[in-house]
Parts: C-alpha cells; structure tokens; sequence
C-alpha cells in the first residue's frame, strides 16, 4: 500500500466487514476464503473522512486462481449524510493562495467564506466562533476567539506544505465531531518520509 500500513480482518456472517481508522492514501483489498478464488482490489483510495465501500464476487475455486479487480473503487460516500467536499492534496500543492494559508482554500467549497479582519471560517452562514477546525484529529481552535488556531495572526499559521488534504463539512456532522453547530474542517496532514524534502517559495505582488 502507499501508506505501508497492512491489517487483516473477517467479516461477518452476511459477508460485510470493516477497516476503520485507515490513514489517507490507496490500498490494495484482497478478500480470500477457504475453497474460494482470491479476488484482489489493487486501487481503492481512502480520502479524509469518507467511508470508501468495496465490493467483492468471489466464486468457488478447484484450482489455484486470483481475481484482479483494476476498477476505481466508487468515490461517492453512501454511508454518511453530511454535505461536504474534500480539497484534494492536488489542489494544495498547485493552487496558489495567499500568505501559504492553507484555510483559505476552504473557501474553494460552496457556502464558505472568511472573514477578512479575524480570518475566520463563516460556514453556511453560521457566525465563524461555531464552525471546528481539527488537524489529524486535535483540536485546532482558539480558544479565545473561537475560530481556527491564529485567525489573521502570520505567525501561527499552519504550514500549507505540511497539510495532504482535508475535508469541508457544512452540513450533517457527526455525532462523534461535536463543539459546533456550524461546519466541521477536517485535517489530514502529510506522513514522514525516509528521505529529507523541503520547499521554498516566493510571493510578489506587483501594484500597478
């Protein structure tokens, strides 16, 4: 897999079974049973906070034999309620944006804006202190002013190079989210790596 990660689990009676808690990236699915012929799912991509469902046929088998599945696992979340959209690790590396904010970006998505003198996140319509910020799980909230750890302040900025991608959620939370009757952004940010990388960049405005 991209991530390294491997784990092993059953499933029930009905043939359902579930991986929770996987780290963003793509995975290869093998679904294996006695008397039965391997089938092998090589692209299945897990985005931050979607439910990724994948589906396997598996016939009986008198020989040793594989099945290799090479389609895309289907993207849309059928599993949840929530209205949200993820800003893929594509669009953070390449888009430019201002001061290297990476929560300007969720302005990409429908219904959200940012305040332009606190920096917060209006999402929905719902004042900026309501909406929750996490980054790979903690909290990443003011607890002064409410809105996103920093807001307008350069210094506390969490890094756009660190950040692989995250998910906007306006609508239908859930439960286990709490702190917020507004939107949720969710965070996930980038694994080590066995070799050093950096970045440097530059910005120019020129006034005309």
């Amino acid at each position: 897999t991209e991530t390294g990660l491997e784990r092993t689990v059953s499933t029930d009676g009905s043939g359902r079974f579930t991986a929770p808690v996987l780290p963003v990236g793509r995975y290869t699915v093998r679904a294996e049973a006695s008397g039965f012929a391997a089938a092998v799912n090589d692209d299945v991509r897990l985005s931050v906070g979607e439910t990724t469902a994948v589906d396997f046929t598996i016939a009986p088998a008198s020989v040793q034999e594989q099945v290799t599945v090479s389609a895309e696992a289907e993207s849309v979340d059928a599993e949840t309620q929530a209205s949200s959209s993820t800003i893929p690790e594509r669009a953070v590396e390449d888009l430019p944006i201002r001061g290297r904010n990476f929560t300007e970006f969720v302005q990409l998505t429908p219904a959200v804006v940012q305040e332009s003198d606190r920096g917060g996140l209006v999402i929905a319509g719902q004042r900026s202190i309501n909406s929750n910020v996490a980054i790979d799980g903690a909290d990443y909230n003011d607890a002064l002013q409410g809105n996103q750890r920093g807001g307008a302040e350069t210094a506390f900025f969490f890094p756009q190079t660190a950040v692989r991608e995250f998910q906007v959620v306006r609508s239908g939370a859930n439960a286990e989210i709490g702190r917020t009757n507004a939107g949720f952004v969710n965070v996930v940010t980038k694994s080590g790596t066995n070799s050093f990388n950096g970045e440097a960049f530059y910005f120019n405005r020129i006034v005309v």
